[in-house]
């Protein structure tokens, strides 16, 4: 073998070195990205159900300040009832 051919079969080595190594990192990366996006997915999920949460929370909130007003409104005729007798 002349020194040519053993310079070529050395960088053919690191070439091919490098390509497998390229080929792992890529595949871990793609790995991680699909996670992320999962959790992301599941996240947007989270968000909805929170928003739906905190919808149904100010509705009830409307509604017990509405009966609470309503009984208030109540107490003061009483109130007022039992001053004029």
């Amino acid at each position: 073998m002349n020194e040519l051919s053993v310079i070529v079969l050395v960088v053919g080595i690191i070439m091919g070195a490098f390509g497998i190594l390229m080929t792992i990192i890529s595949n871990g990366v793609r790995r991680e990205a699909q996670m992320v996006g999962k959790e992301i997915c599941a996240h947007d999920v989270q968000i909805k159900i929170n928003t739906k949460r905190i919808e149904v929370l100010e509705r009830q909130n409307d509604v017990i300040l509405n009966e609470l007003t309503h009984i208030n409104r109540k107490l003061d005729e009483l109130i007022l009832a039992k001053v004029r007798v």
